[in-house]
């Protein structure tokens, strides 16, 4: 019973609950259903007066409050109505339209006003000491980003992208797009008894930097206030700033920190420990060295070799796809987990429990058990699953988690009539996610297969050595499989297979690679693609698509569907060659000339993967239903988020300025 039912149960007289108690509490049904409206009359008038805040108020009301202090845009952010005033009582400085501009598009930045960094000829009777017209070139700590404070001759071009920066009235509007994300702790990978890794995968790996929130509006942008790689003379500048903070190190559950009196270079030597001549160069004879630049730890020589060494570090990804640490927890399936490594100390072991649980359970009030790894360990087994019929199973990571599966061989996925498996929030390396045709001389009949803010390694960096592209999925049943904001390698699917991919990568590791197929070239089933992006050819028998990216190419057809009768192809990039269902909307057209999409890399591990470079084509960038991008970052709304930003600049600039936006990441 509800509190408001409670409440008005209790207003009833005593003689009238003891005679209902008696007849089987049929009033107290009654005094349920009411109270249950009762409850949600309460709620509405409590959200009624948190709707007069901007703070409180619901997404709905968010115009309203913006229409009552002058903010005409529809669009308006919370932050940006709640600062609104804020900004017209600063209108005109740098710092408010550094604070408009990151409220506006919720990207970390940097305003500069490029009269400060002109190199001017100092008038000899009043001298300006304060400005410089040298530069150090022993300490090149920012050279080439935003925080450059190298004085430049001027150059009268004016600010538009890619044109002119340093003249009088120009500003720059210099935006990170990139979010740094928490790896939290977790074991590092070991090379030998002194070298270490921070990626678990053993690849090369960029170190961020935590970004510190400003908590004034006056306040100007630093380097630790956006998410930056961290360069090595950064860091050895400015220790204080990083260490412990965007990482951090741990021997034997102990944290790496100095003791009084010592500083965090005492301990630490910030150098390059680039490869050279079959070991690192700069192996440290007295300190623990570490190269942000390269993800890479190495312990002093002199003393004895460290126990178990974990770490805790940052790193840059476009946006909330594939297996991290952001939130997840609103796709969630309900029900108590059956925890990893608390209840069982494998994967495997956790899997067999909640089989156990389905098949001895006889209520059909338990339609599936959850398996949760609460770790950011590396899991190195080799896993089978077989679920029960009618039922599903839920492998997934736990809230602000991201452990690794080293599978030793292909991650096999069974079930009778019915069953359903789903995996959140996983890395998953060295072999596929397979569904065989037979397990045991029977029919494998598992229905469907969900995947979800998952990472099947793509072929480009898979822990082996195998010349042949690494196949993330394998399905040989008749199984449907969804991928939701996933990276995954090349599909393999048989033609009684179905795929539905939604904002996600499917990376076959080359553009004449086979990304969606059965093997041997043959047409996998029905494929439905929208908002995603496909490195690698496409043979399918149906093909439905929408705002995606068929990056391809190659001397047979890039993309080849069997029935193009079905289907449809919108507001989509599909190379030159294809044969495709009827499009609508698609590019290239017959008047766009030579035009290819250009990404920020297209290697798995670096910052910008999968990221449409600024370079890229407007038709392409804009290209999409809602004029947004094509591909896998559309939901991001990059392009209505800059588009707004340019609408509401002119309100803020003073007269005769120019602001121009500069993409950092």
């Amino acid at each position: 019973m509800s509190t408001a039912s409670e409440r008005l149960y209790a207003l009833l007289p005593a003689v009238y609950r003891e005679r209902d108690a008696a007849q089987g509490h049929v009033l107290r049904s009654l005094i349920e259903l009411i109270g249950e409206q009762v409850t949600v009359l309460e709620d509405d008038l409590d959200q009624l007066y948190d709707d007069l805040f901007i703070e409180t108020c619901a997404d709905w009301v968010i115009p309203y409050l913006g229409a009552l202090v002058g903010v005409t845009d529809p669009a308006a952010s919370r932050a940006e109505v709640a600062n609104t005033l804020a900004y017209r009582r600063r209108k005109g400085t740098a710092t408010v339209i550094e604070q408009l501009a990151s409220d506006i598009t919720g990207w970390d930045t940097l305003v500069i006003e490029y009269f400060q960094r002109l190199a001017t000829t100092q008038y000899l009777n009043h001298l300006r000491l304060s400005h410089r017209t040298w530069i150090d070139v022993r300490r090149p700590t920012l050279r080439g980003t935003a925080f450059d404070a190298s004085p430049r001759t001027a150059e009268m071009r004016r600010i538009e992208p890619g044109r002119g920066r340093y003249n009088i009235a120009n500003i720059g509007i210099h935006s990170w797009r990139i979010p740094a994300f928490e790896q939290g702790v977790g074991p590092a990978q070991r090379l030998d008894a002194r070298r270490f890794r921070f990626d678990v995968l053993g690849r090369d790996l960029a170190l961020y930097n935590r970004p510190l929130p400003e908590r004034e509006i006056s306040y100007r942008a630093e380097p630790w206030n956006v998410p930056m790689p961290l360069t090595r003379e950064l860091l050895a500048d400015h220790p204080d700033r990083y260490f412990g903070i965007s990482f951090a190190v741990e021997v034997d559950g102990e944290p790496v920190t100095p003791a009084a009196g010592q500083e965090w270079l005492d301990l630490f030597s910030v150098c390059n420990l680039m490869d050279f001549a079959g070991s690192w160069a700069n192996l440290p004879a007295d300190r623990i060295a570490i190269d942000p630049e390269l993800g890479r730890l190495a312990f002093p020589s002199g003393e004895d070799p460290p126990g178990e060494v974990r770490l805790m570090y940052h790193y840059g990804f476009p946006g909330r796809i594939g297996g991290g640490t952001y939130p997840r927890q609103e796709g969630f399936s309900p029900g108590a987990p059956i925890r990893v490594p608390e209840h069982h100390t494998s994967i495997q072991a956790a899997l067999d429990a909640a089989v156990q649980r389905l098949t001895t359970d006889g209520s059909d009030d338990v339609d599936g058990v959850v398996v949760e790894i609460t770790d950011n360990a590396v899991y190195a087994e080799s896993l089978q699953l077989h679920v029960p019929a009618g039922r599903w199973i839920e492998l997934r990571a736990a809230e602000g988690r991201r452990p690794a599966l080293a599978l030793g061989g292909d991650f096999e996925l069974a079930g009778d009539a019915g069953a359903e498996v789903r995996l959140d929030g996983l890395l998953v390396a060295g072999g596929a996610v397979r569904v065989a045709a037979t397990v045991d001389g029977a029919v494998n009949d598992l229905e469907r297969l969900r995947l979800q803010h998952c990472t099947l390694v793509p072929a480009s960096n898979a822990l082996d050595d195998r010349a042949t592209p690494l196949v993330g999925l394998q399905i040989d049943s008749g199984c449907g499989v969804l991928l939701h904001r996933c990276v995954c390698s090349s599909l393999r699917l048989v033609e009684t297979a179905s795929v539905e991919i939604s904002d996600s990568i499917v990376d076959a590791g080359a553009t004449d690679a086979l990304a969606v197929a059965r093997d041997d070239d043959e047409p996998a089933g029905d494929v439905q693609v929208r908002a995603s992006t496909l490195v690698g050819r496409l043979h399918a028998t149906t093909l439905s698509a929408d705002d995606t990216i068929f990056h391809a190419a190659g001397d047979a057809p890039p993309v080849r569907i069997e029935r193009v009768q079905q289907g449809c192809v919108r507001f989509s990039w599909v190379p030159s060659g294809s044969i495709v269902p009827r499009r609508y909307r698609c590019r290239p057209s017959d008047d766009d000339g030579f035009m290819h999409p250009y990404f920020t890399s297209l290697v798995w591990g670096d910052a910008g993967y999968g990221q449409l470079s600024a370079r890229c084509a407007t038709a392409i960038r804009e290209g999409a239903e809602d004029g947004g991008e094509m591909g896998a970052f559309e939901h991001l709304k990059h392009v209505m988020k800059s588009a707004r930003l340019r609408r509401n600049l002119p309100e803020y600039l003073r007269l005769s300025l120019e602001a121009g936006p500069f993409l950092e990441t």
